[in-house]
């Protein structure tokens, strides 16, 4: 497994990111993305039961489309096709995967914002 894709961005308080998006079967250099506006946005479930055992994570990762042939290239089929980490510095900060659905672009000619959607690894597991 090796990272294919990243995506290199700052916080609003000035801190730096790195997304890494890995491919089981890549072999070569990453092809750096240019971050969207909101680059990477997570959420947990919002439950009010106290006992709720698992409180997984979702959101989404936001990049600037450069080329249209890669959404087909980072597309995953399985849940566990493409792993992000999430990084500041050595530290990792969040663990997921891109969700395996069907993804919707504009009609029109890049460069254009793409969202692709995020699951965590707890997430990944129910299914």
């Amino acid at each position: 497994m090796a990272i294919r894709w990243k995506i290199r961005f700052m916080s609003l308080i000035g801190t730096s990111y790195e997304a890494d998006i890995y491919d089981n079967d890549f072999v070569g250099t990453p092809t750096e993305l240019i971050a969207g506006a909101q680059p990477f946005v997570t959420r947990e479930l919002e439950d009010e039961d106290v006992y709720t055992p698992i409180r997984t994570q979702s959101g989404y990762l936001r990049f600037i489309v450069e080329d249209a042939s890669i959404i087909s290239q980072i597309q995953p089929i399985r849940a566990t096709d493409r792993s992000v980490v999430l990084k500041t510095g050595n530290t990792v900060v969040w663990v997921g995967f891109l969700r395996p659905e069907q993804y919707s672009q504009p009609w029109e000619a890049a460069p254009y914002e793409i969202e692709l959607p995020l699951m965590s690894v707890m997430e990944a597991m129910q299914g």
